[in-house]
């Protein structure tokens, strides 16, 4: 999350920073001696957003995003596998046996992303990797531990991923409708400078308006997220009917199993279009 708003901040004020030196590129002062004021400091945003691009690159920001979320999501999945005590961490197996083989899946999963290591050593908290809420899960009985699932996993999800979709799909008509909004007036103005050819060029600052707020729309893919969003809550929606019919661990285990790879699959598609850009 820290990449993620680093990423985000970084992004939004190198495009601020575009349209404030076209903006400023236009001002032409009254005194002779600061003819050169507006070309300066236009030149000078434009070079502070060209480091700013630089260091997105240097420090990928977002690939720390990207392979953050992979890995907390993963994570959460292998913690709720243990504590619902679904494959491979079965009620059947010796306690010793399941903890070695939660901490050997644990270390696979940070061990896949290496380039984690230092933004996670910096956050990492102490305390143990097993903690006594997820031995305490595991103690319960197969109907206890089935609430427990149901509510803090199944409708905890569920819940997040369809205001997470309503969000983006507000936030995407609003980019859309802003972005429309630019275009015309960039028409407007090119017309104008056609009927008053001696009236100020807005037309410049217009288009990069325009181009800036479609970048920020790809960016954030607000519409793409929303319908991911809207078919995970959806998913979860129709697996959690079938909670319904748990009778015994063996029932449970798979109920788990068909639940975290919805979960899972959005994530995973999430990076993995995003690590093909």
């Amino acid at each position: 999350m820290n990449a993620q708003g680093t990423y985000l901040r970084i992004i939004k004020f190198g495009l601020l920073l575009q349209i404030a030196g076209v903006v400023i590129s236009l001002y032409q002062p009254p005194a002779q001696n600061y003819k050169s004021a507006g070309p300066f400091f236009a030149a000078l945003f434009f070079f502070i957003s060209l480091i700013l691009t630089i260091v997105l690159k240097t420090k990928q920001y977002e690939r720390i995003w990207y392979g953050g979320r992979a890995a907390a999501e993963s994570v959460k999945t292998s913690a709720w596998r243990y504590s619902i005590c679904s494959d491979p961490y079965s009620k059947d197996q010796e306690d010793q046996i399941v903890d070695e083989t939660f901490i050997k899946n644990l270390k696979a999963i940070l061990e896949q992303r290496g380039y984690l290591a230092d933004a996670i050593s910096s956050e990492f908290p102490a305390g143990s990797q097993i903690t006594e809420k997820m031995r305490t899960i595991r103690s319960l009985n197969t109907n206890d531990r089935l609430e427990v699932y149901m509510n803090q996993r199944i409708m905890d999800q569920r819940n997040w991923y369809a205001s997470k979709a309503k969000f983006n799909k507000k936030a995407a008509d609003k980019l859309f409708a802003f972005f429309i909004v630019a275009q015309v007036f960039t028409t407007f103005f090119a017309l104008l400078r056609i009927a008053m050819p001696y009236f100020l060029d807005l037309t410049g600052i217009c288009a990069v308006i325009a181009a800036s707020t479609l970048a920020w729309l790809q960016i954030k893919k607000h519409q793409e997220l929303a319908q991911s969003y809207a078919v995970t809550a959806h998913e979860l929606g129709f697996v959690a009917e079938k909670g319904r019919h748990v009778k015994n661990d063996l029932d449970l285990a798979n109920f788990v199993a068909d639940a975290e790879m919805a979960i899972s699959r959005e994530h995973t598609l999430w990076v993995a279009r995003r690590e093909s850009i």
